[in-house]
């Protein structure tokens, strides 16, 4: 999984979550954690306010799932249940692409099931 889906994932539950909260449940460096909320938050993906309550700092922000963010996490998804992404990885086309791709989510619903 990639981090940026590791991160929407995390924003999955709907809340509204600090840098520190992030760095902490995805086990990952403050800095690391604040320049991608920051990041997704400039390509829509993440809401940010100013962070509320006496133990946050004045200039702490808090974030939350956008609507894009939403629809990216649902294609991330998507991606991963169907075999799609792995399939374009590897550059095939054609048949071989759709023979390789039905294997695969074939595969991956077996493991769910």
């Amino acid at each position: 999984m990639e981090r940026k889906q590791e991160i929407l994932e995390f924003f999955s539950d709907g809340g509204w979550h600090t840098p520190p909260e992030v760095a902490y449940g995805l086990g990952i460096s403050l800095t690391n954690a604040s320049e991608r909320l920051r990041l997704y938050r400039n390509q829509g993906l993440l809401r940010r306010r100013r962070a509320s309550g006496e133990f946050n700092p004045p200039r702490m922000y808090e974030y939350a799932m956008a609507k894009k963010g939403w629809e990216r996490l649902d294609w991330f998804r998507y991606e991963l249940s169907t075999g799609i992404g792995v399939v374009e990885e590897m550059g095939l086309k054609g048949d071989d692409k759709k023979k390789m791709a039905s294997w695969i989510t074939s595969r991956l619903r077996r493991e769910d099931g």
